[in-house]
């Protein structure tokens, strides 16, 4: 049986990991509304690096999604919504 070669991991020239299809499990998947409240109010932390592995998404995702709800005045709104224990959900990196 042949080798499964992997895909190489890239970076772009922010050191931001493009996408890879291990990692970034809901990539061009629709966001729910719990996921995106989710991400706002977790994006303050700092940490957007682990943010993206945890909701599997690219860093750069999250970065243009919360300057989408900046620009359009959902931030707040998404910052105060109670997301109750909604929490990623956990995939096994095989």
């Amino acid at each position: 049986m042949p080798a499964v070669e992997e895909a190489p991991i890239e970076y772009d020239k922010w050191g931001r990991m493009k996408y890879h299809p291990d990692y970034h499990f809901n990539h061009k998947k629709p966001y729910s509304l719990k996921e995106c409240a989710y991400i706002v109010q977790n994006y303050r932390r700092g940490d957007v690096k682990n943010l993206a592995f945890l909701v599997g998404r690219t860093e750069h995702c999250l970065r243009s999604k919360v300057d989408y709800f900046r620009k359009t005045g959902k931030f707040d709104q998404l910052m105060k919504m109670d997301i109750g224990d909604w929490e990623p959900i956990e995939y096994e990196i095989s």
